[in-house]
């Protein structure tokens, strides 16, 4: 196929506004817009972001992940189980609700967690964290389409969204970012009174 001079400039000037000599890629969803901010004020890390790894932990359940953003920068977080091995109580007759302990994400250190700096529930390096998945996954669905499939993940259930075209670890960040906004910090109810055993 041969293509006229002019084409070939239309996309020369495109390949450079790609590369970054034009402006800064920025999210299609408006809300994207402004979690992408919080990102590049909290973390220091600039849109577009990619997923490198996603490593699941035999410790019942942490997971690892790790990002580049734009420029090639790296953040390495977890979303670790509790400390001590999580166990259900059994003592029921001192309580209305009982609990196991909450997750909480880590940030820093290396793939084995060595290193790894624990963060506050709700505060912002965490947010920052869950805006920065949230944008990930809407790099790939809008938002209507990808709340429906982490509404359909969460409950285990069979989606009708079209998923072909989706990278895994974008249905996976979305997934996390939602239940992870949603969590309690108390930590998951396990036992109410009157109505018994919740898991």
């Amino acid at each position: 196929m041969i293509r006229s001079r002019s084409g070939i400039w239309t996309a020369a000037l495109a390949a450079m506004a790609v590369a970054g000599c034009g402006s800064a890629p920025v999210p299609r969803d408006l809300t994207a817009r402004k979690e992408v901010s919080r990102v590049q004020h909290v973390l220091g890390l600039t849109y577009p972001y990619r997923i490198t790894n996603w490593d699941y932990y035999r410790d019942g359940g942490s997971i690892g992940v790790l990002v580049n953003d734009r420029f090639g920068r790296h953040f390495q977080f977890f979303f670790k189980v509790p400390e001590y091995p999580p166990f259900v109580p059994t003592d029921t007759s001192l309580a209305d609700t009982l609990r196991m302990a909450p997750r909480y994400f880590w940030s820093g250190g290396d793939r084995q967690m060595r290193g790894a700096r624990k963060l506050s529930i709700g505060g912002p390096e965490e947010l920052a964290i869950l805006d920065m998945l949230d944008v990930i996954s809407l790099d790939y669905l809008a938002r209507p389409a990808r709340d429906r499939l982490v509404a359909d993940v969460l409950r285990h259930e069979k989606t009708n969204e079209d998923i072909s075209r989706v990278p895994t670890t974008a249905i996976w960040a979305g997934s996390l970012a939602g239940s992870a906004r949603n969590r309690d910090p108390r930590g998951p109810v396990v036992w109410i009174r009157g109505k018994g055993w919740q898991i």
